[in-house]
């Protein structure tokens, strides 16, 4: 049941630099159900199986704080601690297969809060993880023109419908 977070949002579509891309909503994440750090072993988990040990295919994922219709909606600020620890533990279980890490869009306040720690990260790290401000409520808009630097736009319109598909009315 953990799982089916990250598999219902699984977006099969490459990056503009032919990466196969995925994308997590941790507005969908049900703290009640599980902690934040199941949610990181989860998500290890779906690439340990999606990963052909024998190829060192780079991946780029997309993580969209914002809040959905009839979903848990936890604020992007608490997810600090959710993108800290996923980040740490995909490092060390696939070293080198994580390209870039687009998390969007999030609050001003967020931003400073991210400064902060990736000073603390490794360099190269830090540098993979791009942090994209924008309004992350339920009827926000994609960050497009953030956005298109890394994704095309049918990837683009393909990242929003799939999310408003999952609105629970």
């Amino acid at each position: 049941e953990i799982l089916a977070w990250l598999e219902f949002r699984r977006v099969l579509f490459r990056s503009l630099e032919g990466l196969r891309t995925f994308c997590i909503t941790p507005a969908l994440m049900d703290n009640k159900l599980a902690k934040a750090s199941t949610y990181t072993l989860a998500v290890a988990i779906y690439f340990d199986r999606l990963f052909d040990r024998e190829k060192c295919e780079k991946v780029t994922i997309c993580i969209d704080t914002r809040a959905g219709k009839g979903w848990p909606n936890t604020h992007a600020v608490r997810l600090i601690p959710f993108l800290k620890h996923s980040l740490k533990v995909l490092l060390d279980l696939f070293p080198l297969r994580l390209h870039k890490v687009l998390v969007y869009p999030v609050p001003s306040s967020f931003l400073c809060i991210w400064k902060t720690i990736s000073k603390c990260m490794d360099p190269l790290t830090a540098k993979s993880v791009f942090v994209l401000q924008g309004v992350c409520k339920i009827n926000a808009p994609l960050p497009v023109e953030k956005l298109s630097d890394h994704l095309g736009v049918e990837q683009l319109e393909h990242l929003e419908a799939s999310r408003i598909a999952s609105f629970k009315i």
